[in-house]
């Protein structure tokens, strides 16, 4: 419950743009559960994850993972939901530290099952693939994986999330720019309708700049 409680605070601190207080806040709460973020040897740490990552999807189909079971273990689930907010903070305070949370969710999600916060996870997973190791159709599979999870648990909020990634990095990597606006125009409206204006607001500030590349 302590853990849980901490969730309402990274997002308060997100939205008043105190990104410092909002890692912080979120270091907290995970002690609850037992899941450290380490302030030395990111690198070894991220290798480890990495490692592991690349274990538990050997031999599946990305597109398979939707069908996944759901996540039931409850400090499972609030570590999932705790490391998922904040990811934004961490993105642009540290990318070290946002690498190794993206794939700390990856791996909970892959380990114990899915839930709504698997969407977002998948989906920074996909930038990393491509923006880090290269592998631009992956990440795009995961992207749109990330999406079609959303329409299975039917959650605006963690789909707004998806789109927004999927349109600032993903679907360039491997398909004309003005593919993007579609789905900008879905994130768009599924922020609003689940108040997520955060998000919202960054769609719309990526398609400005894809506008822009498109002519």
């Amino acid at each position: 419950e302590k853990a849980d409680i901490y969730n309402l605070l990274i997002i308060q601190y997100t939205v008043q743009g105190k990104l410092i207080e909002t890692i912080e806040a979120g270091k907290k709460g995970l002690q609850y559960l037992e899941v450290e973020l380490p302030e030395h040897n990111l690198e070894i740490a991220l290798e480890i994850e990495v490692t592991k990552a690349n274990k538990l999807l050997e031999g599946k189909e990305i597109a398979s993972l939707k069908n996944q079971t759901d996540m039931t273990i409850t400090d499972k689930i609030i570590a999932t939901k705790l490391l998922t907010e904040i990811k934004p903070a961490c993105y642009l305070i540290d990318q070290k530290v946002y690498s190794l949370v993206v794939m700390k969710t990856l791996n909970l999600c892959l380990e114990y099952g899915n839930l709504a916060e698997s969407i977002p996870a998948y989906s920074n997973y996909g930038v990393l693939l491509g923006s880090i190791w290269g592998q631009y159709q992956t990440g795009y599979e995961f992207g749109k994986l990330a999406l079609n999870i959303s329409e299975k648990y039917r959650n605006k909020y963690q789909k707004c999330k998806a789109c927004f990634l999927h349109v600032t990095f993903q679907i360039a990597w491997v398909k004309h720019i003005k593919s993007t606006n579609q789905i900008a125009k879905v994130g768009f409206q599924a922020g609003i309708e689940s108040g997520d204006i955060q998000f919202s607001g960054d769609i719309l500030a990526c398609q400005i700049f894809n506008n822009f590349c498109e002519g």
